[in-house]
Formats: structure tokens, C-alpha cells, sequence
């Protein structure tokens, strides 16, 4: 390769990053400038940089957590706008980006894109020994009508939502906002004591719903909310984010 250049360019402000973000064919939501600033009320903080190389462009969002003074950087689903990049590219990006985090964490944690395989990471590099189940994710076209969706599920888990339609009279709710968060959370609350987790702030929800695209959904039965649904909504795409 006759030019190795490659540069990490700061970024701190949201047009700047959202630009970015928006022009990447390839994006994810924890990749989102709204998520890091989530991820604040946690104390966890963000710090996003522009990967410059040759005419190629990626992007990265590095989240900081401080533990027993050790500082640790998390990247998840990242860097984007890697999916065109060469084997070489890649690895090359690889030696840079151990240089320039040498030194300022006592280790980084990079979940990486789909479309960059496992076989360019070299031996110089520990690779997690748990394997991360994309498998379990579930995308559901809504604008199919109810009968082709469930021929997307399995036999039982048919039956059970056609009994659960025929015994009980069953409404869906939406709602955004300051509103819907709280009435979320108190379902969250409840949920979340009676099997021994947590689930996430007031202040989280606010945060990440900046740009009012974080929506709730409850399921409504006997006036009573049974169950409900936060959802993250990223260039028309709605993704699961926790349930109660």
C-alpha cells in the first residue's frame, strides 16, 4: 500500500458527528451521538473520532468507564463505514488504532461490525471466547398484515398469541416523552424488583430521547398495562431497547 497515512480526528459536536453518522451506509444505533450521551447518566462518557484514510472514511464512538482507577474504552458496533475497506485496510487500521489508545487505557473492548470478519484480527489480539447470539434477533416488517407475521413464528408461539387475542381483550398503546417514560418506569420498577435486576434512569431516557425518537409501547388489558416496550427509532428503523 503506497500510502499508510491514516488519521483520528476528534469530533465534538453533534452536526459535525450526525453528518457523519447519516452518510455511512452502515450505522448502529449504539454507534448513535444520542446514545453516548445516555450512557452519561451511568457514568460512562463518550468520545467520538472520524477515521481518515487515503479517500475512505469510518467513524468510531469509544465509551469510557473508570474502574479501581484502571481506565477501560468499549466500542460497540464499531467503527461504521468500515464494510468497503480491504483486508489490508482493516489490519492496518488495527495496528493504528492499538498505537493510538496505547497508553491512555488499561484495555479497549471493540465488538465489531457483521461485515468485518473474524479472520482479520491477528494473533496480537485477544478475541472474546463468548459467542454473541445475532441469531436471536427478530426483525418484524409491521407493514405485513398480522396472519404473515405469525407465519414467521414457530407453531407455539402462534398459538399462543391467537389464545391471548381470542381470551383476553388486548390494546396497543404508543407514547413518547415525559409522560410515557414515567409510566414506563413504574412498570420497569415493579418488573425489575420482583426478579432481582435493575432497569434504566429517568435521567437515561430523557437523555437518549433528545430528539424526542425513543417511543413506548404498552400492551393494555383490563385497563391495566400488562407490559410494555421502549424502542429506539434510528433512520426509520425501530430497534428494541428493554422491556417490562
Amino acid at each position: 500500500m503506497k500510502n499508510i497515512i491514516m488519521e483520528f480526528e476528534k469530533i465534538e459536536s453533534i452536526e459535525n458527528y450526525n453528518k457523519i453518522y447519516n452518510e455511512q451506509g452502515e450505522w448502529h444505533t449504539y454507534q448513535s451521538w444520542e446514545y453516548g450521551e445516555a450512557k452519561k447518566t451511568e457514568g460512562i462518557f463518550p468520545t467520538r473520532y472520524r477515521i481518515n484514510h487515503n479517500n475512505k472514511t469510518a467513524y468510531f464512538q469509544i465509551l469510557d468507564r473508570n474502574i479501581i482507577n484502571l481506565r477501560f474504552g468499549y466500542i460497540q458496533h464499531g467503527p461504521v463505514g468500515m464494510d468497503k475497506w480491504s483486508k489490508e485496510e482493516l489490519l492496518l487500521f488495527l495496528d493504528k488504532f492499538q498505537s493510538f489508545v496505547k497508553g491512555k487505557y488499561a484495555a479497549v473492548f471493540v465488538q465489531f461490525p457483521l461485515s468485518i470478519k473474524p479472520d482479520i484480527i491477528s494473533n496480537n489480539y485477544t478475541t472474546s471466547k463468548t459467542k454473541i447470539a445475532y441469531n436471536a434477533t427478530i426483525i418484524i416488517d409491521i407493514n405485513k398484515d398480522i396472519e404473515t407475521i405469525l407465519g414467521d413464528f414457530s407453531k407455539t408461539t402462534r398459538y399462543e398469541v391467537k389464545r391471548s387475542l381470542k381470551e383476553d381483550i388486548i390494546t396497543i398503546e404508543y407514547g413518547m416523552g415525559t409522560e410515557a417514560i414515567e409510566r414506563f418506569l413504574t412498570l420497569a420498577q415493579v418488573s425489575s424488583i420482583r426478579s432481582g435486576g435493575s432497569y434504566p434512569s429517568y435521567d437515561y431516557y430523557k437523555k437518549i430521547s433528545m430528539n424526542n425518537n425513543v417511543v413506548f409501547f404498552f400492551a393494555i388489558c383490563n385497563n391495566k398495562v400488562i407490559s410494555a416496550i421502549s424502542s429506539y427509532v434510528s433512520k426509520n428503523v425501530i430497534i428494541y431497547q428493554w422491556a417490562a
